[in-house]
Order: structure tokens, then C-alpha cells, then sequence
């Protein structure tokens, strides 16, 4: 769902049906606010575009609409200062932090900002764990920003090409990124049942963004979603698989189609095994033949067989 408005008081309204109930005060003569909105199967993912104004979460609304959902904000584009219980975070571009709903908020912009907002239900992750004002996190720019915000951009763009069941799936990965982004995915969430489903989603998603870092390992990969590497294992071996496995899948998969690709022609064997993470022509041909019964060059020239 797209829209938008150069009216202050059509921003109150629309940002209340698509959030929370919120104000909005301070907006300049050449006010502009827009939203790009999702829903991923309970999950709502937005892009908001506005410029000078401040938002309010005020005390009495909080109370009304008794809603207690998690707002993790992430800044695209601008200067935003987000203050809640006395506390004021400055969310510059790539920065990510976590905010409850039922409880009062300002969100203010300092001229043209846009945000990715996702508001998902708090039993995404125990309540104990992001309540208190000293345990929500604050991420900066950084690899697994990068992932996230890269991630949602794009559902966002192609939502509206995507089945029911693919929004539902990609509600879970997108929550779950969001929290790994922030720390906030503990052991004993990651252990529950809908924990292993987030953290396999997020684990995946990481490894397929960084196929072609020879380093990486299930122990790299646990580190990245904040889990131990046993909890990792066990999410994967839920769906009857393995970190391992799945990273060695995966960048045979991928060696295969840039191998069929009329655009990398060019390069050798040895380039290509390079960017699927094999720095050793050698054990990317044996893995290679392993797994499809045929070598990268024969591949190459007949991939159809």
C-alpha cells in the first residue's frame, strides 16, 4: 500500500491506521509525508518518508489502544532522535533500535528522513528481554544492517508480486533479521519452537549474502544471529538439515548457475569457485562432482544434461 500527503493533518491519520494512534506536531509549510506498507503474516513492514515534524505517542493513546507491539525503527535516509522513559537515541542512517508501544514516544525528524519501521507482536521474543530500557539495543551500520535493510527494501519493492504463504515466510525472516540486527535473540527464545523457525530464517539469509567469504562457517554464522553454535545446529536439524550442509548447497547452487550464465562466460573455473567462497580450484571441483556427478567445465558446456 502506497500513499501520501502534503497535509499535517492527513499525516495523523494515515500513520495512526497504518501504526498506532500518534500526533504529530511541529510540521513545516512544505510538510511532505509518505508510507510504502506491508503485511507479512502478522508482521508489518513500512518505509516512511517525511520531513520536519515530530511524532507522539502520547500517555492517554498508549492507554486507549492498549496495543504493546515492538517498533524496530531503522534510519534509511536523515537524522531522527527517538526518545522514550528518558532515554534519547539518535538514529543516523544504517542505525537500527528497538521501541515498545505501550509506552509513550517522540519521534522527531530533522528535515527530509526516510525510516523502515517494522511492528510486529512482542511474543516474537521474550518480554523480559526487551521491557527494560537498559537491555534494548541500539545497532549501528554494520554488516548485518546492511543485510536487514537490504532485505526489507526489496520485499517491499516486490510485495505485491508475492503469494500469501511467501508473505508469511517472509514475515518471519523479516522479523528475525530485525532482531538480529538488534542482539536480541537469546538462547532460550532461539530454543523454543518458533525461535528455531526465526533463527533458521535469519541464519539463511545471512549465508546466502555471504557465500563468497571463504571464512565463513557455522561458528561465523552462529556469532552473526547472537546464538550459540549448538542452538544453531539444532534450528538447522529441525528441518533435517545442518549449517554446514546448507552453506555447502548453497554455494553449489550458485556456482552452477554462474557457470550456466552467459554473462560470466569469461570466467575460469577457478574465478567462479572464488565467488561461491572456495579459494581452492581443486576442492570446488571435487564438491562440485560430489553433489551433481559431472565437473564445473562439463557443466559448463552441456548444463541442461
Amino acid at each position: 500500500m502506497d500513499s501520501s500527503t502534503n497535509s499535517p493533518a492527513t499525516w495523523v491519520r494515515m500513520i495512526s491506521d497504518n501504526f498506532i494512534s500518534l500526533k504529530v506536531s511541529d510540521a513545516t509549510a512544505d510538510f511532505q509525508g509518505s508510507l510504502h506498507r506491508v503485511e507479512l503474516g502478522g508482521v508489518r513492514l513500512t518505509r516512511v518518508g517525511t520531513t520536519n515534524s515530530r511524532v507522539l505517542r502520547t500517555d492517554e493513546a498508549a492507554r486507549a489502544d492498549a496495543c504493546d507491539d515492538l517498533l524496530i525503527l531503522m534510519s534509511l535516509s536523515g537524522n531522527a532522535v527517538v526518545r522514550q522513559e528518558d532515554r534519547e537515541i539518535i538514529l543516523r542512517p544504517g542505525a537500527a533500535s528497538v521501541h515498545v508501544a505501550n509506552r509513550p514516544y517522540e519521534l522527531a525528524f530533522d528535515g527530509s528522513s526516510r525510516v523502515l519501521v517494522l511492528q510486529a507482536p512482542r511474543r516474537i521474543v521474550p518480554s523480559s528481554e526487551l521491557l527494560s530500557v537498559e537491555r534494548r539495543r541500539v545497532a549501528t551500520d554494520n554488516a548485518m544492517t546492511r543485510v536487514y535493510r537490504a532485505f526489507a527494501t526489496e520485499t517491499l519493492d516486490v510485495a505485491d508480486q508475492l503469494s500469501q504463504s511467501e508473505h508469511d515466510e517472509l514475515g518471519a525472516t523479516a522479523a528475525g533479521l530485525a532482531l538480529s540486527v538488534l542482539g536480541a535473540v537469546p538462547d532460550r527464545f532461539a530454543s523454543s519452537a518458533e525461535g528455531y523457525r526465526y533463527v533458521l530464517a535469519t541464519a539463511q539469509s545471512f549465508i546466502r549474502a555471504h557465500l563468497s567469504n571463504p571464512e565463513l562457517s557455522p561458528a561465523l554464522v552462529a556469532d552473526s544471529q547472537h546464538v550459540s553454535l549448538r542452538t544453531l545446529q539444532l534450528a538447522f536439524a529441525v528441518f533435517d538439515s545442518s549449517p554446514a550442509a546448507f552453506i555447502r548447497a548453497e554455494r553449489l547452487d550458485l556456482s552452477r548457475r554462474l557457470l550456466a550464465d552467459p554473462r560470466y562466460a569469461t570466467l575460469s573455473v577457478s574465478q567462479i569457485a572464488w565467488r561461491v567462497g572456495y579459494p581452492e580450484v581443486n576442492v570446488f571441483i571435487r564438491s562440485f562432482k560430489r553433489q551433481y556427478g559431472t565437473t564445473p567445465g562439463q557443466w559448463r558446456r552441456e548444463p541442461a544434461s
